[in-house]
């Protein structure tokens, strides 16, 4: 493990190859997007990424990083283009935080098959793209929407993988409940 919280480290100088390199917590860096890609590719085995309060917008992250399972990105500047290439480059991820982003998920096209568990908590999400990860994602158990603007109305579902939903001070609706459970 490597805890690089709280400095200025942009990572971009990084040299590997750090083989037995697992978890990564990098909470309000001066990580860099090119920075990550060095770390991404330095650290082949590399479980669990934190990038919370950092300016990465993941818009060049080139994969595959196979062994990535978790990532947080809350707070961070991670862009709709940059989730996206997240999540095409990690195809075993499972565990996706993205509290207080302005991602919206419109962008979001799947499949992403591993991935359980997104917690959108006062982000951008809208009704489009929450569509577009209830679609892209069948085994999605857990999803935190907690403080958003979502209201469900455009849902295809019911959503019967889901185990856990956090609606809390949300815009949802009797309609987008229904569509939804």
């Amino acid at each position: 493990e490597l805890f690089l919280n709280f400095t200025k480290v942009t990572g971009e100088r990084l040299e590997g190859p750090y083989p037995q390199l697992e978890k990564v917590d990098l909470e309000d860096s001066g990580i860099t997007d090119e920075g990550l890609q060095a770390l991404c590719r330095s650290c082949p085995a590399l479980k669990q990424l934190g990038l919370e309060g950092t300016k990465v917008t993941g818009e060049r992250l080139e994969g595959p990083y196979p062994q990535l399972e978790k990532v947080d990105v809350m707070r961070s500047g991670i862009t709709e283009e940059g989730l996206r290439a997240l999540c095409w480059s990690c195809p075993a991820l499972k565990e996706l935080q993205l509290r207080v982003t302005e991602v919206t998920g419109e962008r979001l096209e799947g499949p992403y098959p591993q991935l359980e568990k997104v917690d959108l908590m006062r982000s951008g999400i809208t009704d489009e793209g929450l569509r577009a990860l209830c679609r892209s994602c069948p085994a999605l158990k857990q999803l935190g929407l907690e403080g958003t603007k979502v209201t469900g109305e455009r849902l295809e579902g019911p959503y019967p993988q889901l185990e856990e939903v956090d609606l809390g001070d949300s815009g949802i609706t009797d309609a987008g409940l229904r569509a939804l459970c």
